[in-house]
Protein backbone atom coordinates (compact mmCIF):
# COMPACT_ATOMS: atom_id res chain seq x y z
CA UNK A 1 0.00 0.00 0.00
CA UNK A 2 1.45 3.40 -0.77
CA UNK A 3 1.70 6.34 1.72
CA UNK A 4 -0.92 8.37 1.27
CA UNK A 5 -4.30 7.51 4.03
CA UNK A 6 -6.25 4.88 2.61
CA UNK A 7 -9.97 5.36 1.47
CA UNK A 8 -11.39 3.39 4.21
CA UNK A 9 -11.66 3.27 8.10
CA UNK A 10 -12.07 0.37 10.64
CA UNK A 11 -14.69 0.35 13.18
CA UNK A 12 -16.80 -1.89 15.13
CA UNK A 13 -20.30 -2.68 13.84
CA UNK A 14 -23.42 -0.21 14.64
CA UNK A 15 -27.03 -1.14 14.05
CA UNK A 16 -27.97 0.03 10.24
CA UNK A 17 -24.97 -1.86 8.81
CA UNK A 18 -27.00 -5.08 8.29
CA UNK A 19 -27.58 -3.87 4.68
CA UNK A 20 -24.51 -3.32 3.36
CA UNK A 21 -22.90 -6.28 4.93
CA UNK A 22 -25.53 -8.67 3.43
CA UNK A 23 -25.15 -6.48 -0.06
CA UNK A 24 -20.93 -7.11 0.05
CA UNK A 25 -21.58 -10.76 1.13
CA UNK A 26 -23.79 -11.31 -1.84
CA UNK A 27 -21.12 -9.71 -3.77
CA UNK A 28 -18.21 -11.48 -2.58
CA UNK A 29 -19.71 -15.11 -2.19
CA UNK A 30 -22.09 -14.85 -4.56
CA UNK A 31 -25.24 -16.39 -2.66
CA UNK A 32 -27.10 -14.22 -0.06
CA UNK A 33 -27.15 -13.83 3.85
CA UNK A 34 -30.23 -14.04 5.24
CA UNK A 35 -30.97 -11.11 8.23
CA UNK A 36 -32.22 -14.20 10.49
CA UNK A 37 -29.20 -16.18 9.88
CA UNK A 38 -27.11 -13.16 10.31
CA UNK A 39 -28.34 -12.38 13.73
CA UNK A 40 -28.13 -15.72 14.92
CA UNK A 41 -24.66 -16.39 13.94
CA UNK A 42 -22.92 -13.26 15.63
CA UNK A 43 -25.74 -11.50 17.45
CA UNK A 44 -27.50 -14.22 20.12
CA UNK A 45 -24.58 -15.48 21.94
CA UNK A 46 -23.12 -13.47 25.02
CA UNK A 47 -19.81 -11.89 24.46
CA UNK A 48 -17.40 -10.40 26.40
CA UNK A 49 -16.02 -8.30 23.84
CA UNK A 50 -16.96 -6.20 20.32
CA UNK A 51 -17.03 -9.11 17.85
CA UNK A 52 -17.90 -7.50 14.51
CA UNK A 53 -15.72 -4.80 12.47
CA UNK A 54 -16.62 -3.25 8.79
CA UNK A 55 -14.04 -1.62 6.69
CA UNK A 56 -15.83 2.30 5.52
CA UNK A 57 -15.31 3.40 2.59
CA UNK A 58 -16.91 6.42 0.50
CA UNK A 59 -19.54 4.04 -0.46
CA UNK A 60 -20.48 2.57 2.38
CA UNK A 61 -18.98 -0.92 3.89
CA UNK A 62 -15.90 -2.39 1.56
CA UNK A 63 -14.75 -5.09 3.86
CA UNK A 64 -16.15 -6.59 6.90
CA UNK A 65 -14.97 -9.55 9.75
CA UNK A 66 -16.56 -10.70 12.82
CA UNK A 67 -16.31 -13.67 15.39
CA UNK A 68 -18.28 -15.74 16.59
CA UNK A 69 -18.00 -16.43 20.51
CA UNK A 70 -17.85 -19.93 21.22
CA UNK A 71 -17.90 -21.64 24.60
CA UNK A 72 -14.53 -23.52 24.62
CA UNK A 73 -13.05 -26.92 27.23
CA UNK A 74 -9.35 -25.79 26.67
CA UNK A 75 -7.86 -28.53 29.22
CA UNK A 76 -9.96 -28.58 31.76
CA UNK A 77 -11.47 -25.29 31.67
CA UNK A 78 -13.84 -23.51 30.07
CA UNK A 79 -13.20 -20.28 28.19
CA UNK A 80 -15.11 -18.12 25.37
CA UNK A 81 -12.99 -18.25 22.45
CA UNK A 82 -13.66 -16.03 19.10
CA UNK A 83 -14.24 -18.22 15.75
CA UNK A 84 -13.20 -16.05 13.04
CA UNK A 85 -16.00 -16.27 10.11
CA UNK A 86 -17.51 -14.02 7.28
CA UNK A 87 -14.18 -12.00 6.10
CA UNK A 88 -14.54 -10.08 2.94
CA UNK A 89 -13.50 -7.53 1.07
CA UNK A 90 -15.35 -5.31 -1.97
CA UNK A 91 -13.56 -6.54 -5.00
CA UNK A 92 -12.73 -2.83 -5.96
CA UNK A 93 -10.73 -2.52 -2.82
CA UNK A 94 -8.43 -5.50 -2.39
CA UNK A 95 -4.71 -5.42 -1.67
CA UNK A 96 -5.01 -2.10 0.31
CA UNK A 97 -4.82 -3.58 3.60
CA UNK A 98 -8.62 -4.16 4.35
CA UNK A 99 -8.09 -7.54 5.47
CA UNK A 100 -5.19 -7.39 7.62
CA UNK A 101 -6.00 -3.80 9.24
CA UNK A 102 -9.46 -5.38 10.18
CA UNK A 103 -7.67 -9.04 11.56
CA UNK A 104 -5.49 -6.53 13.85
CA UNK A 105 -8.61 -5.38 15.26
CA UNK A 106 -9.79 -8.76 16.40
CA UNK A 107 -6.97 -9.98 17.33
CA UNK A 108 -6.15 -7.08 19.64
CA UNK A 109 -10.00 -6.87 21.27
CA UNK A 110 -9.73 -10.82 21.74
CA UNK A 111 -6.22 -10.62 23.20
CA UNK A 112 -7.17 -8.22 25.29
CA UNK A 113 -10.21 -9.79 26.57
CA UNK A 114 -8.38 -12.96 27.94
CA UNK A 115 -8.78 -15.33 25.60
CA UNK A 116 -6.00 -17.78 24.92
CA UNK A 117 -6.84 -18.19 20.57
CA UNK A 118 -8.79 -17.28 17.83
CA UNK A 119 -9.96 -20.53 15.58
CA UNK A 120 -10.72 -20.12 11.26
CA UNK A 121 -11.24 -22.82 9.12
CA UNK A 122 -9.23 -22.36 6.21
CA UNK A 123 -9.47 -23.21 2.67
CA UNK A 124 -7.10 -21.05 0.85
CA UNK A 125 -6.65 -17.87 -0.09
CA UNK A 126 -5.92 -14.68 2.07
CA UNK A 127 -1.66 -16.10 0.91
CA UNK A 128 0.43 -13.88 3.51
CA UNK A 129 -2.25 -12.19 5.52
CA UNK A 130 -3.00 -15.38 7.06
CA UNK A 131 0.39 -15.63 8.45
CA UNK A 132 1.01 -12.03 9.12
CA UNK A 133 -2.10 -11.97 12.05
CA UNK A 134 -0.62 -14.96 13.61
CA UNK A 135 -2.53 -17.55 12.36
CA UNK A 136 -0.92 -21.20 12.90
CA UNK A 137 -2.21 -24.92 11.55
CA UNK A 138 -3.10 -26.77 14.05
CA UNK A 139 -4.74 -29.89 12.53
CA UNK A 140 -6.29 -31.23 9.01
CA UNK A 141 -10.03 -31.27 8.67
CA UNK A 142 -11.34 -33.51 5.81
CA UNK A 143 -14.90 -34.50 4.08
CA UNK A 144 -15.91 -37.70 4.21
CA UNK A 145 -19.15 -38.56 2.04
CA UNK A 146 -21.69 -41.97 2.12
CA UNK A 147 -23.47 -41.85 -1.05
CA UNK A 148 -26.81 -43.71 -0.42
CA UNK A 149 -27.82 -43.71 -4.03
CA UNK A 150 -25.14 -44.05 -5.92
CA UNK A 151 -27.10 -44.63 -9.21
CA UNK A 152 -29.28 -41.60 -8.93
CA UNK A 153 -26.79 -38.89 -10.40
CA UNK A 154 -26.43 -40.89 -13.26
CA UNK A 155 -30.08 -41.67 -13.49
CA UNK A 156 -31.00 -37.97 -13.81
CA UNK A 157 -28.52 -37.33 -15.96
CA UNK A 158 -29.76 -39.55 -18.82
CA UNK A 159 -33.38 -40.12 -17.95
CA UNK A 160 -34.10 -42.74 -16.52
CA UNK A 161 -35.18 -44.60 -13.52
CA UNK A 162 -32.48 -46.37 -10.95
CA UNK A 163 -33.42 -50.15 -10.59
CA UNK A 164 -34.81 -49.58 -6.81
CA UNK A 165 -33.78 -53.40 -6.49
CA UNK A 166 -30.17 -52.53 -7.57
CA UNK A 167 -30.64 -49.94 -3.99
CA UNK A 168 -31.96 -52.37 -1.99
CA UNK A 169 -28.71 -54.58 -2.85
CA UNK A 170 -26.56 -51.60 -2.07
CA UNK A 171 -28.32 -50.53 1.22
CA UNK A 172 -28.26 -54.40 2.09
CA UNK A 173 -24.56 -54.40 1.62
CA UNK A 174 -24.10 -51.24 3.84
CA UNK A 175 -26.12 -52.65 6.68
CA UNK A 176 -24.04 -55.57 6.65
CA UNK A 177 -20.41 -53.97 6.79
CA UNK A 178 -21.27 -51.72 9.66
CA UNK A 179 -23.61 -54.26 11.81
CA UNK A 180 -22.63 -53.78 15.68
CA UNK A 181 -24.65 -55.58 18.58
CA UNK A 182 -26.97 -52.10 19.72
CA UNK A 183 -29.87 -53.63 20.46
CA UNK A 184 -29.98 -52.52 23.77
CA UNK A 185 -30.01 -48.81 22.17
CA UNK A 186 -32.55 -46.39 22.12
CA UNK A 187 -32.40 -43.70 19.03
CA UNK A 188 -34.37 -40.80 19.91
CA UNK A 189 -35.11 -37.74 18.24
CA UNK A 190 -34.94 -34.45 20.09
CA UNK A 191 -37.25 -31.03 19.26
CA UNK A 192 -35.73 -29.15 22.49
CA UNK A 193 -32.85 -29.75 24.14
CA UNK A 194 -32.72 -30.93 28.23
CA UNK A 195 -30.34 -31.19 30.61
CA UNK A 196 -29.79 -34.79 28.87
CA UNK A 197 -26.97 -32.86 26.58
CA UNK A 198 -25.82 -31.44 29.94
CA UNK A 199 -24.82 -34.22 31.69
CA UNK A 200 -23.66 -36.22 28.44
CA UNK A 201 -21.08 -33.13 28.17
CA UNK A 202 -20.02 -33.28 31.86
CA UNK A 203 -19.39 -37.49 30.75
CA UNK A 204 -17.33 -36.87 27.70
CA UNK A 205 -15.49 -33.59 28.43
CA UNK A 206 -12.98 -35.39 30.22
CA UNK A 207 -12.06 -37.65 26.87
CA UNK A 208 -10.85 -34.65 25.08
CA UNK A 209 -9.00 -31.43 25.67
CA UNK A 210 -10.29 -28.70 23.17
CA UNK A 211 -14.02 -28.41 21.83
CA UNK A 212 -16.75 -26.97 22.22
CA UNK A 213 -19.03 -27.01 25.23
CA UNK A 214 -21.26 -29.59 23.64
CA UNK A 215 -24.09 -28.86 26.56
CA UNK A 216 -27.59 -28.46 26.45
CA UNK A 217 -26.79 -24.36 25.39
CA UNK A 218 -24.89 -25.62 22.42
CA UNK A 219 -27.39 -27.96 21.07
CA UNK A 220 -30.49 -25.64 21.66
CA UNK A 221 -28.16 -22.82 19.66
CA UNK A 222 -26.90 -24.39 17.25
CA UNK A 223 -28.75 -27.46 15.99
CA UNK A 224 -32.17 -26.38 17.02
CA UNK A 225 -32.10 -22.39 16.94
CA UNK A 226 -30.48 -22.02 13.97
CA UNK A 227 -33.25 -19.92 11.27
CA UNK A 228 -34.07 -21.33 8.09
CA UNK A 229 -32.48 -24.71 7.89
CA UNK A 230 -34.23 -28.14 8.50
CA UNK A 231 -31.55 -29.46 11.30
CA UNK A 232 -32.39 -32.85 12.98
CA UNK A 233 -30.83 -33.82 16.40
CA UNK A 234 -31.05 -37.80 18.00
CA UNK A 235 -29.55 -39.32 20.94
CA UNK A 236 -28.65 -42.64 22.14
CA UNK A 237 -29.20 -43.89 25.24
CA UNK A 238 -29.21 -47.01 26.85
CA UNK A 239 -31.91 -46.85 30.15
CA UNK A 240 -31.12 -43.73 31.65
CA UNK A 241 -28.12 -43.40 30.69
CA UNK A 242 -26.87 -40.67 27.83
CA UNK A 243 -23.97 -42.40 25.51
CA UNK A 244 -24.00 -39.60 22.45
CA UNK A 245 -25.72 -37.32 19.58
CA UNK A 246 -26.12 -37.09 16.30
CA UNK A 247 -26.58 -33.52 14.61
CA UNK A 248 -27.34 -33.45 10.81
CA UNK A 249 -28.76 -31.15 7.84
CA UNK A 250 -30.90 -31.51 5.05
CA UNK A 251 -30.43 -29.47 2.08
CA UNK A 252 -32.70 -29.79 -0.98
CA UNK A 253 -32.95 -28.21 -4.28
CA UNK A 254 -35.05 -28.87 -7.80
CA UNK A 255 -33.15 -32.19 -8.36
CA UNK A 256 -31.99 -33.62 -5.60
CA UNK A 257 -31.70 -33.93 -1.72
CA UNK A 258 -28.24 -34.20 0.29
CA UNK A 259 -27.26 -33.87 3.91
CA UNK A 260 -24.46 -33.31 6.06
CA UNK A 261 -23.52 -34.48 9.43
CA UNK A 262 -23.08 -31.72 11.75
CA UNK A 263 -22.23 -33.56 14.86
CA UNK A 264 -21.77 -37.40 16.36
CA UNK A 265 -20.33 -36.94 19.80
CA UNK A 266 -19.69 -39.60 21.45
CA UNK A 267 -16.64 -41.21 23.97
CA UNK A 268 -13.75 -41.61 21.47
CA UNK A 269 -13.81 -45.73 20.94
CA UNK A 270 -17.37 -46.28 21.33
CA UNK A 271 -17.94 -47.34 17.99
CA UNK A 272 -21.28 -48.97 18.74
CA UNK A 273 -22.92 -45.48 20.02
CA UNK A 274 -21.50 -43.80 17.06
CA UNK A 275 -22.30 -46.66 14.49
CA UNK A 276 -26.19 -46.44 15.73
CA UNK A 277 -26.49 -42.78 15.38
CA UNK A 278 -24.76 -43.23 11.86
CA UNK A 279 -27.05 -45.98 10.91
CA UNK A 280 -30.35 -44.53 12.61
CA UNK A 281 -29.58 -41.34 10.07
CA UNK A 282 -28.56 -43.54 6.76
CA UNK A 283 -32.04 -45.20 7.51
CA UNK A 284 -34.45 -41.94 7.49
CA UNK A 285 -32.55 -40.25 5.07
CA UNK A 286 -32.91 -42.88 2.31
CA UNK A 287 -35.98 -43.45 2.96
CA UNK A 288 -36.76 -39.28 2.12
CA UNK A 289 -34.70 -39.50 -0.90
CA UNK A 290 -31.86 -37.99 0.32
CA UNK A 291 -28.59 -39.48 -2.38
CA UNK A 292 -25.72 -38.67 -0.18
CA UNK A 293 -24.53 -37.33 3.21
CA UNK A 294 -21.40 -35.95 3.76
CA UNK A 295 -19.24 -34.83 7.03
CA UNK A 296 -16.03 -32.80 8.03
CA UNK A 297 -14.15 -34.11 10.69
CA UNK A 298 -10.33 -34.11 11.78
CA UNK A 299 -8.29 -36.17 9.90
CA UNK A 300 -7.09 -39.64 11.54
CA UNK A 301 -9.53 -38.73 14.05
CA UNK A 302 -11.89 -41.25 16.27
CA UNK A 303 -14.76 -39.93 14.83
CA UNK A 304 -13.03 -39.83 11.19
CA UNK A 305 -12.31 -44.20 11.75
CA UNK A 306 -15.57 -43.88 12.88
CA UNK A 307 -17.54 -42.36 9.74
CA UNK A 308 -14.42 -44.81 7.58
CA UNK A 309 -16.46 -47.84 9.46
CA UNK A 310 -19.71 -46.82 8.57
CA UNK A 311 -19.03 -46.73 4.92
CA UNK A 312 -18.25 -42.92 4.45
CA UNK A 313 -14.83 -42.11 2.19
CA UNK A 314 -12.71 -39.46 1.75
CA UNK A 315 -12.22 -36.68 -0.54
CA UNK A 316 -9.75 -34.48 -1.47
CA UNK A 317 -11.28 -31.17 -0.03
CA UNK A 318 -10.74 -30.09 3.19
CA UNK A 319 -9.48 -27.18 5.60
CA UNK A 320 -6.73 -26.36 7.51
CA UNK A 321 -8.01 -26.04 10.83
CA UNK A 322 -5.34 -22.68 11.79
CA UNK A 323 -5.50 -20.73 15.49
CA UNK A 324 -4.12 -17.26 16.28
CA UNK A 325 -2.50 -17.41 19.83
CA UNK A 326 -3.00 -15.22 22.34
CA UNK A 327 -1.09 -16.81 25.06
CA UNK A 328 1.16 -19.64 25.52
CA UNK A 329 -0.81 -22.37 25.36
CA UNK A 330 0.28 -26.15 24.51
CA UNK A 331 -2.53 -26.78 21.52
CA UNK A 332 -2.00 -30.19 20.98
CA UNK A 333 0.05 -33.07 19.11
CA UNK A 334 -2.44 -34.31 16.77
CA UNK A 335 -5.86 -35.02 15.61
CA UNK A 336 -6.68 -37.39 18.71
CA UNK A 337 -6.33 -34.17 21.02
CA UNK A 338 -9.65 -31.91 19.08
CA UNK A 339 -12.97 -32.74 18.80
CA UNK A 340 -13.93 -30.79 15.49
CA UNK A 341 -16.62 -30.97 12.92
CA UNK A 342 -17.98 -28.51 10.73
CA UNK A 343 -20.47 -27.04 13.66
CA UNK A 344 -17.28 -24.56 15.09
CA UNK A 345 -18.04 -22.57 12.14
CA UNK A 346 -21.16 -23.34 10.67
CA UNK A 347 -19.67 -24.88 7.48
CA UNK A 348 -22.18 -27.16 5.71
Amino acid sequence: MNDAQPAWTVRGYRPGDEDDIRALFDIVFRKPLGGARWRWKLHTLPTPAENEWVAEGAGGVVGHYAVSPIRFWVDGRRVIIPHGCDAMTHPAFRRQGIMTALGQRANEVWRAAGSPFQIGFHYGGWGSVREGLGWRPAVRMVWLTLRLRPLAAVARRVGWRAPRAAERLYERWLDARTRHDESDLDITPVHAASDIFDRLWLTLAPSYRFAAVRDRAWVQWRYLDMPDSDQRVCTAQRGEEALGYLAYRVHRDTEKAWAVILDCFTAPADRVTSGALLRHARRELLAEGVESIAALVVLDSPLYEALRAAGYSPRRQGYSFSVVPYADVDLGHGPRDWFLTGAEGDIV
